[in-house]
């Protein structure tokens, strides 16, 4: 009599849900590390193509650039110096109050729950 063997037969591996489960996970980390690669390709290329700042000296005349104040080298080394009135004129800029704005100095005089019935309570600002 023959020995008949009762071990079931094991499924070819594209009958097995484990190995779609790997294929499909593998194909998905892909894409990701593809679609990564992609996007930080695209960054260096708009990177690259961003225009460089500019120097002031090639935007504006000398004639313009005193006008305005700008003076020597001011965007690397040089020989350029302090305005030698600039204590002075910070001083001045604070006496006269700086930045000074009325209508923000009214808010900061006037009444909370003024302003509330005025801006139609909580629900106006």
């Amino acid at each position: 009599m023959p020995k008949v063997n009762n071990i079931p037969q094991e499924k070819p591996w594209y009958r097995r849900s484990s190995s779609w489960a790997w294929i499909v996970t593998g194909v998905l980390v892909l894409a990701v590390i593809i679609t990564q690669i992609m996007a930080d390709a695209a960054e260096e290329r708009a990177k690259a193509n961003r225009p460089k700042p500019r120097s002031y000296e090639e935007v504006f005349t000398p004639e313009e650039a005193k006008r305005m104040g700008i003076g020597g080298r001011i965007d690397g080394p040089g020989d350029w110096k302090p305005d030698p009135n600039a204590a002075k004129n910070v001083r001045e800029f604070i006496e006269k109050g700086g930045n000074a704005d009325p209508a923000g100095d009214a808010i900061q005089d006037g009444d909370y729950h003024d302003l509330l019935d005025q801006n139609g309570g909580p629900e106006g600002f």
